[in-house]
């Protein structure tokens, strides 16, 4: 998804920078299990439970949730401007072109980035 937000905004600084720092969040986000878990075996068998002994575990899922959200809502805005007609304010609530109108791929890249979200 970060490739994709750096291709929507054709490289822009702030988003390649904002967005990689967001990506880099969600990295270390993902090492965090490492630490707050640990094995603990039953007794009387051979097999083990991973316990979580520091709930800053829940890092890893609460920084892919907002990665991602803002990546898509940052796709959705980039591409929803690219298809606003130019009209006059008075005809702002006509102005949207509706999913049918749009070019093939922009309607693909869209849907795509919202099955990814799922």
């Amino acid at each position: 998804m970060y490739f994709r937000v750096c291709a929507v905004y054709n490289m822009n600084r702030v988003a390649v920078l904002f967005f990689g720092f967001t990506w880099l969040s969600v990295v270390a986000g993902a090492a965090t299990p490492f630490g707050a878990m640990e094995a603990v075996y039953i007794k009387h068998t051979k097999y083990c439970l991973c316990m979580i002994k520091n709930l800053y575990a829940v890092a890893t899922s609460v920084a892919d949730v907002v990665n991602d959200t803002l990546i898509l809502f940052a796709i959705m805005y980039k591409l929803g401007m690219a298809g606003i007609r130019r009209s006059p304010a008075s005809q702002l609530s006509d102005a949207w072109i509706p999913m049918d109108h749009l070019q093939s791929f922009t309607k693909a890249f869209l849907q795509d980035s919202q099955i990814y979200y799922a």
